[in-house]
């Protein structure tokens, strides 16, 4: 009766978990408004290949630094680095951020969602795989 009551919670919570990862792959897709290597007080930064949150969120609020600094001399308009406004860079970046955290997010739910699947019981299992057969027998 116990196995029963857990394996119907640890169903309750995939689906759960299968909510979430359909949030995520509806996360909007983005065009860059840079060409995504920022060259910035000497050091080159690839925002392709940046993967640190904290990397990120340091880089966005050195270039808020700026864009604020500009804004009170009066140059925010004309300022570029590279060829591109620092907002370009900032919006750049938070896209960046956006997509890091999407991925940790999706591998934190893939982890979860493996563990339920071992918590369940031999029997639920058999039961979910013949009726999965079912299914696709039925199509």
């Amino acid at each position: 009766m116990e196995t029963i009551k857990n394996d119907d919670k640890i169903l309750l919570l995939r689906e759960k978990i299968e909510e979430e990862e359909l949030k995520l792959t509806q996360i909007r897709n983005y065009t860059p408004k840079t060409n995504r290597v920022l060259d910035y007080y000497g050091a080159t930064y690839n925002l392709n290949t940046l993967n640190s949150k904290d990397a990120i969120i340091q880089l966005m609020v050195r270039l808020n630094m700026d864009s604020i600094s500009a804004k009170d001399l009066g140059v925010f308009n004309d300022y570029r680095i590279g060829k591109y406004s620092i907002q370009d860079w900032i919006d750049d970046l938070k896209w960046q951020l956006e997509k890091v955290t999407r991925i940790e997010k999706e591998k934190e739910l893939k982890t979860m969602k493996h563990k339920l699947k071992q918590l369940l019981s031999n029997e639920k299992k058999t039961e979910l795989a013949v009726d999965e057969i079912a299914k696709l027998l039925e199509n």
